[in-house]
């Protein structure tokens, strides 16, 4: 049977557009993307990987992703903080009869 550290490596060495296809099928069938990675992992010559076990590893890595996603500080410069604040680093000024 496969372990998290495994599946991890095996998700890991796919292209990136085999990793994109991949979660967007999760997205919407799992079931399918299950399958799918099942079959990687075949073709790979990699044992231990049925369908229950690639799902419940699936769910681990995902969650291991937005554990340390929610971990992850951020630094943003000015600008980057004025963007995200809605706001600008410049500011303009009106007078309201330049509206007449």
């Amino acid at each position: 049977m496969a372990n998290l550290k495994e599946a991890a490596s095996l998700i890991n060495e796919l292209s990136q557009d085999t990793q994109l296809e991949l979660y967007k099928t999760w997205q919407s069938n799992q079931e399918a993307a299950v399958t799918r990675l099942v079959e990687i992992a075949k073709e790979k010559g990699q044992t231990g990987y049925d369908a229950e076990t690639v799902k419940r590893l699936i769910e681990e890595f995902i969650a291991e992703v937005e554990k340390n996603d929610e971990n992850e500080d951020l630094e943003l410069n000015e600008g980057e903080l004025a963007a995200v604040a809605g706001g600008s680093s410049f500011s303009i000024t009106c007078d309201s009869k330049d509206w007449a």
